[in-house]
């Protein structure tokens, strides 16, 4: 039997967002079968260009995903504080179950 959209809607978020996952790495495992755009294409070789006009500017990647992971781990620790303020309901709403999920991986 063939899935489609309307089965993955019925989905709960963490399965939809493992779907996506599941079909971008599907994707990224054959980028010779990814047709460019001209525009794309464009932008692709002026950012290189652009690279190659001055290598030395911009940030090491661990500068760069620092912050990053300091800010979510501030934002994963509201979710929680949230989510316990939701766990004194009978039935969690979608959203606390989305924010839950995010406090559990948004980390990585």
């Amino acid at each position: 039997m063939k899935n489609t959209a309307a089965d993955a809607l019925e989905l709960s978020v963490p399965e939809r967002i493992q779907l996506v996952a599941e079909i971008w790495d599907s994707i990224a495992e054959c980028p010779e079968k990814i047709e460019l755009t001209d525009t794309t294409r464009h932008l692709l070789r002026k950012r290189l260009a652009a690279y190659r006009a001055n290598s030395s500017a911009g940030s090491p990647w661990e500068d760069v995903k620092r912050p990053i992971l300091k800010e979510l781990a501030a934002s994963s620790l509201l979710q929680s504080r949230s989510k316990q303020t939701f766990s004194t309901t009978t039935s969690p709403t979608k959203k606390s179950r989305a924010g839950h999920w995010f406090a559990v991986h948004g980390r990585n």
